[in-house]
């Protein structure tokens, strides 16, 4: 496949084929990694961390699971300070 380099405003760029955008299954807006690699640029589909929230990870615990003994010795130790619990 071949392209060339564009102007995009004060930068260049490289546009993509939509049938090599379809074969990576990647779509506008989605992130890309560019290195360099010798002589060559390598363009990479981003790797992305997906996003959690609260309620999904707390919904996941089992609130009947044991606690580890290392924990619990946690719990019941007495304060040393001003804690409030």
């Amino acid at each position: 496949m071949k392209t060339s380099i564009r102007k995009i405003g004060n930068s260049a760029g490289a546009i993509l084929p939509a049938q090599l955008l379809k074969k990576l299954h990647l779509r506008l807006g989605d992130d890309v990694s560019i290195k360099e690699d010798g002589m060559r640029i390598v363009i990479e589909p981003a790797k992305t961390r997906r996003k959690y929230k609260l309620q999904d990870l707390v919904a996941q615990c089992n609130p009947n699971a044991p606690v580890a003994d290392d924990l619990q010795a946690w719990d019941n130790a007495p304060t040393a300070g001003e804690e409030l619990l």
